[in-house]
């Protein structure tokens, strides 16, 4: 009934668990604990006349802080596991419950970590999400040496559908075979560690599970029960935000109509500190970097052989007269004039934002975007920033942290700051999409520059032969709007994937992942000028 009550008896219970921990494991990391909780004890606030709930929970928490006897800590064992300390948290809650008055919360826990059961919900969700499309992904691979047929019938047996009683996945016994059409197939090793999984977090194997859809293995399956509409995972056609896209399949030589769902979205403008950080260690660079832009803004060309001019130019007068002494008539266009052409580009950066960026990768990403986007800022050229992510054709998200429209500000530092590594690299999709939006612009160069660590790639079966082939079919759909794709790659492997999708001369590799905030303008310099 008192769910603040119940986190704060948790989140105490939790310290002393990682307490005893650190005592065991870190005796010197614990005795700096005891040291600073003696300090944290003597600052803390006196409640005074509080409910008895309230100073219930005070005591223990001081007594705690103090290292002194407390009534209701003294018979915990010395530790305990998660389901323990639930239950722990059950039985002290229904002690203090039994105190007079409302319980008014305690200051924060020092050490505590910060408890989100919404959030935990959603993680739990995701991941049963995650299991049903692995388990799907084995059961396609397992069906795929039956050959072709119409209709398939998956079921395991009856006993094994059922709910189980007491623990999930105690005592239940894992099937041996999968029924497809009446065949028996012996169960994989992967497939029944999956399957494990699957009885530990719902205790059974829905029905649902086995309903798989055509796109995963180009067979046609009939599921035992209907497949509930709207899972809440996968996006739908109706979505606000939502572009529905072609996919190009090597393997008939033809597109899979509507078969993409990408959702372009705003990110969050997260971690402000990053944009200070990023300025105040590469401030200098910065201003250097948007010096040289400022200079090729206002650089101008020599045009020769002009009919008139401000100067004179020597080697076309000294061919005029060459052919007045040879007899014939000279030329009158003997000037030169200096020419400032006004640029005229157009670019959008694509910046992968797959899982596999996470950690030193994202935050080198992020740099070289402030950076550059300074000096963009300089220069005038009009310019996008979007970020790609997703997993499977039904959930494919495009982040568009600038877009061609928008003015670079503090708005779009602060998305650019709040970037995050996120799931996969499907490369097809934001391709497409953002070359669309290219061919719309009225520049003379317009450039697509991609920033990725690796081959695209996708939970499902985008992957391998399919994915190149589809990425590279999306450039040249690009190349036919008059948009030149370029590629900044900082993937070790082996590169002959990107010679065969973007073609040679238009990628590069960054071996050194530090140097890439400062080698993306000098890259972007050299395709625009």
């Amino acid at each position: 009934d008192d769910p603040v009550l119940a986190k704060d008896i948790y989140s105490l219970l939790d310290l002393l668990s990682t307490e005893s921990e650190l005592r065991e494991d870190l005796p010197g990391l614990y005795s700096d604990l005891i040291r600073i909780k003696h300090l944290v004890a003597r600052e803390r606030k006196n409640h005074g006349a509080c409910t008895q709930r309230t100073v219930a929970m005070e005591s223990m928490v001081s007594a705690w802080l103090s290292d002194m006897p407390s009534e209701m800590l003294k018979d915990l064992p010395e530790k305990f596991t998660a389901k323990e300390m639930l239950q722990l948290t059950g039985r002290m809650y229904a002690r203090i419950e039994g105190l007079q008055g409302p319980y008014e919360g305690l200051e924060p826990l020092p050490f505590a970590v910060e408890l989100r059961p919404e959030e935990a919900a959603r993680g739990m969700q995701r991941r049963r999400q995650s299991i049903k499309l692995q388990f799907q992904q084995e059961l396609v691979s397992l069906l795929s040496e039956m050959g072709e047929c119409d209709t398939k019938e998956i079921q395991f047996a009856d006993k094994d559908l059922r709910p189980i009683e007491g623990d999930r996945g105690a005592s239940q016994e894992l099937p041996e075979f999968v029924l497809a059409d009446g065949r028996a197939i012996p169960v994989p090793e992967a497939m029944k560690k999956l399957i494990e999984k699957i009885y530990e977090d719902v205790g059974m194997i829905p029905t649902s599970y086995l309903a798989i859809a055509d796109e995963m293995s180009g067979h046609h399956f009939r599921p035992l029960c209907r497949m509930p509409e709207g899972t809440g995972y996968f996006l739908s056609e109706n979505d606000p935000d939502v572009h529905v896209l072609d996919e190009w399949d090597y393997r008939r030589q033809g597109y899979r109509k509507r078969w993409v769902l990408m959702r372009e979205v705003v990110p969050p403008e997260e971690d402000p500190q990053f944009v200070a950080k990023a300025f105040s260690m590469h401030g200098s660079m910065i201003g250097k970097i948007r010096r040289q832009f400022e200079r090729l803004r206002q650089a101008h060309r020599v045009l020769k052989r002009q009919k008139e001019g401000e100067d004179i130019d020597l080697d076309a007068l000294v061919a005029s007269f060459a052919d007045i002494r040879a007899g014939r008539s000279g030329s009158e266009f003997v000037f030169s004039r200096q020419a400032r052409d006004r640029r005229s580009v157009s670019s959008i950066f694509l910046i992968d934002l797959s899982g596999s960026t996470k950690g030193w990768i994202n935050e080198v990403e992020r740099t070289a975007l402030i950076i550059l986007s300074e000096a963009l800022s300089i220069l005038g050229d009009r310019f996008g920033i979007y970020g790609f992510s997703g997993q499977t054709r039904k959930r494919c998200e495009l982040y568009r942290i600038k877009g061609m429209d928008e003015r670079y500000n503090d708005q779009v530092r602060a998305r650019i700051g709040g970037l995050k590594a996120r799931e996969w690299t499907r490369m097809g999709p934001p391709i497409r999409h953002v070359a669309k939006l290219l061919s719309q612009e009225y520049s003379r160069t317009k450039l697509l520059i991609t920033l990725s660590d690796g081959k695209p790639d996708d939970y499902d079966y985008y992957k391998g032969d399919y994915a190149i082939e589809d990425t590279r079919h999306s450039l040249e759909e690009a190349k036919a709007l008059r948009v030149k794709p370029f590629c900044i790659t900082i993937d070790k492997a082996e590169h002959s994937y990107l010679s065969y999708m973007y073609g040679q001369g238009n990628y590069i590799f960054v071996d050194d992942i530090s140097t890439l905030p400062f080698k993306m303008p000098e890259i972007y310099r050299k395709l625009t000028t």
